[in-house]
């Protein structure tokens, strides 16, 4: 937009533009958008008729500048946007408040998921037996993927395809599995002291885990005092942790 001044005294800048996926944010006079302006008064008299130097009034800037009618002088304004910022809900199907991870819009695919591992409670009471004949103690559900919630055949939404340009929602498909069967990955977990397992700061856990018996090809002995209570400063909600230990058959602690 380039407005010429010689025979407007106010410039319009209530105009709004459009761009996808963006927010307009107002009319600015750097592309940086450190100068929004949001009235521009221009008063005619004689000192600009001769060429002077006159005062751009803004609701909180103004610049002297130099207007010349001859040579038909220019002020420019530049639009400002900024992008959206899309909502990405997360329902873990576990009776919680879903929840909501807000992202600004990029062009490229990938969705931000939760840094907690979805998890719902089982629904059969520790000391009942399973149809298996398995004490409901050892059974968990263990996530399987994400899915549309409108989808009736719960099939996988691959969230690494798609890009945050519009508000989505998602829900927790489990299966139901032995604790034996759900031995968390070595990226959640670290070695102290030579052979302790200590829980990585950057993963918050909840309900049942079942730790690795090594990690780099070291062998765990021992769990670390209070090493899986907090993660990055957040209390974990870990119900039960479950351990293969070698030699000494499978451990269960509460």
């Amino acid at each position: 937009m380039d407005p010429t001044i010689t025979e407007q005294p106010t410039i319009d800048v209530t105009l709004i533009p459009e761009r996808e996926y963006h927010d307009f944010i107002g009319w600015s006079l750097d592309t940086a958008g450190t100068k929004i302006v949001s009235s521009f008064t221009y008063t005619n008299d004689d000192a600009h008729n001769e060429g002077g130097t006159f005062t751009n009034h803004f609701d909180d800037y103004a610049e002297e500048m130099t207007f010349n009618p001859e040579t038909n002088s220019i002020i420019t304004l530049y639009a400002i946007f900024r992008p959206h910022a899309y909502k990405t809900s997360f329902d873990f199907d576990d009776g919680k408040p879903v929840r909501v991870i807000t992202t600004d819009w990029k062009a490229t695919p990938g969705l931000n998921t939760p840094s907690v591992i979805p998890t719902k409670p089982y629904d059969i009471a520790d000391s009942a037996l399973t149809e298996n004949g398995e004490l409901g103690l050892y059974r968990k559900y263990k996530f399987s993927h994400w899915a549309d919630p409108n989808d009736r055949t719960q099939s996988r939404v691959d969230l690494t395809t798609l890009s945050p340009d519009r508000n989505r929602s998602f829900i927790a498909i489990y299966t139901d599995v032995s604790v034996y069967d759900d031995v968390l990955d070595e990226k959640y977990f670290q070695i102290v002291n030579g052979s302790s397992i200590l829980l990585n700061t950057n993963y918050v856990l909840e309900g049942k885990i079942t730790i690795p018996t090594s990690i780099g090809g070291t062998t765990i002995t021992s769990i670390a005092r209070t090493g899986f209570s907090k993660a990055g400063g957040k209390e974990n909600n870990i119900t039960h942790i479950f351990w293969a230990r070698e030699g000494r058959g499978l451990v269960a602690i509460n």
